[in-house]
């Protein structure tokens, strides 16, 4: 290989890793606000204020004025809505996860 076509396939190799680390945490992110929305709503079923504190412990809720967000996630605070519209919305998502992870889940043993 000469130098260029080297450094053309090395620059296409961090590219691809930036890309693919950066949709890894985008589905990561989704997966830890799904999973605060199912507790959150299973509370709300079960007769308990929809927030406690162990949820709010759990998950490092930070509320501003007006917005909560979840601040368990190392990568950075994810905005959360407790309308119970938007809640149902992001529940109810058929096409939450990304294609591909969800092949990957039901491959899994």
């Amino acid at each position: 290989m000469d130098d260029l076509s080297k450094s053309f396939t090395e620059s296409a190799i961090r590219d691809y890793y930036r890309y693919s680390i950066r949709r890894t945490i985008e589905t990561e992110q989704r997966i830890n606000q799904f999973d605060f929305y199912r507790e959150y709503n299973q509370n709300r079923k079960s007769l308990k204020p929809g927030l406690t504190k162990e949820l709010a412990a759990k998950y490092k809720i930070v509320k501003t004025e007006d917005q909560f967000y979840l601040n368990n996630h190392p990568s950075r605070i994810q905005e959360i809505s407790l309308n119970p519209e938007q809640m149902k919305f992001y529940l109810d998502q058929k096409n939450f996860f990304a294609g591909p992870i969800l092949e990957m889940i039901r491959l899994m043993p």
